[in-house]
């Protein structure tokens, strides 16, 4: 977990600006919006997984999952997204 919460503290939005129009919809509704802010949610999010005790969770999609399985879905879920914007 701390290579991953590593990647996320160091990520960069990149520029988008010349991608698809979904792409540049999706940026011109984002002018409120603080990457430094994101950044330190998600972080302080995935911090907190380590200490995430809930032997009751159901994924909706997965169903229940173990505490391993729970770490490894975190880790896999954000490494996709970090690659999906070029991380």
């Amino acid at each position: 977990m701390k290579q991953i919460i590593n990647r996320v503290e160091n990520y960069e939005l990149r520029d988008m600006s010349d991608e698809s129009v979904a792409c540049n919809n999706i940026l011109a509704r984002m002018n409120n919006f603080s990457l430094k802010t994101s950044k330190t949610k998600w972080i302080e999010l995935l911090r907190s997984y380590s200490t995430f005790s809930n032997p009751n969770f159901v994924h909706p999609f997965f169903r229940k999952m173990t505490k391993e399985q729970i770490g490894n879905y975190v880790y896999k879920h954000t490494d996709h997204h970090l690659r999906q914007f070029g991380n």
